[in-house]
């Protein structure tokens, strides 16, 4: 098996999850900005099955977002966290969680309270005008 990069994202992902290609042809430029922007619609994608309860495709979207996490080194890695993980809402975390190792649901808890303390502490500055 190859392993995910930058540079072969679209072909793996669209392997695993083909059902994204027609997001993808109609995105294609919007794509072409790079790999947060494809997460981020895989995101919506993941939303969408998880509001029809199609557990079929949360699985492969969660194995390939695990095979992401496993294989990449570049960008692929950093995306697959904020543009995937950090805005998602909580039903589709938990949906696709059910097809995770038990530790990696947990790097995902631990990285969304990180994120949840940050945005709360710049809120807290901005508001007391520091």
């Amino acid at each position: 098996m190859v392993k995910i990069n930058e540079a072969n994202f679209i072909t793996e992902l669209l392997l695993a999850i083909p059902e994204f290609k027609n997001i993808h042809e109609e995105e294609k430029e919007y794509h072409e900005i790079g790999v947060n922007t494809i997460l981020s619609d895989l995101k919506c994608f993941a939303e969408n099955y998880q509001k029809r309860k199609n557990q079929e495709m949360l699985k492969r979207i969660a194995e390939f977002i695990l095979r992401c996490d496993i294989e990449s080194r570049d960008e692929v890695k950093n995306a697959i966290w904020v543009s995937f993980f950090e805005t998602m809402n909580e039903d589709t975390i938990q949906a696709i969680c059910k097809y995770l190792p038990t530790k990696y649901y947990t790097k995902i808890q631990e990285f969304l309270t990180a994120v949840d303390e940050t945005s709360r502490r710049g809120a807290e500055l901005r508001r007391d005008g520091n």
